[in-house]
């Protein structure tokens, strides 16, 4: 499973440098080593799902990224999966509606996946996913044309990205 995370994290390395190819080969090959020996819903397969997904989206495939997300988000909901995690994958599926044009679904699911990072910060006075939340809150009140509620929360997602990431993160 180690292996098979570490494997992740390489194959969003492949993919931020262009190399596509070489990612979804890796994917491929992570997925089938991964078969009957991780947790279908456990933090590695839900990395590689989310891979996957954005592989689907750089591809253009945004109708098929959107389908893993959801069936990803469906799935881990079931089993009760909280906090920053499910914040995470909220936040991806926001992304999704939004890249397939439905902005309202997108800004109602990031203002879900901002309850639920909030919930999870407790009493941090910053963090990452709840600036990830607002990042995504920001875009789909963008492509709603609410440019004051879109300028209000990428000023908060800001805020906690910087303090939880620093400026260079």
């Amino acid at each position: 499973a180690v292996e098979l995370g570490g494997e992740s994290t390489r194959i969003q390395a492949l993919r931020r440098m262009g190399r596509a190819e070489e990612a979804h080969a890796a994917l491929a090959s992570a997925l089938e080593r991964s078969d009957g020996k991780v947790p279908p819903l456990g933090p590695v397969m839900i990395s590689l799902r989310r891979v996957r997904a954005m592989l689907l989206q750089d591809a253009g495939h945004e109708a098929e990224a959107r389908e893993e997300i959801d069936d990803l988000v469906r799935a881990v909901e079931g089993v009760g999966l909280k906090g920053g995690p499910l914040a995470s994958l909220y936040s991806a599926q926001s992304d999704a509606w939004l890249r397939t044009g439905h902005p309202t679904a997108a800004r109602a699911i990031a203002e879900r996946a901002l309850a639920v990072a909030r919930a999870a910060q407790d009493k941090l006075p910053h963090s990452a996913e709840v600036g990830n939340a607002l990042l995504q809150l920001a875009r789909a009140c963008r492509q709603l044309g609410d440019d004051v509620g879109s300028e209000r929360a990428a000023v908060q997602a800001l805020d906690h990205l910087r303090a939880a990431v620093g400026p260079e993160g």
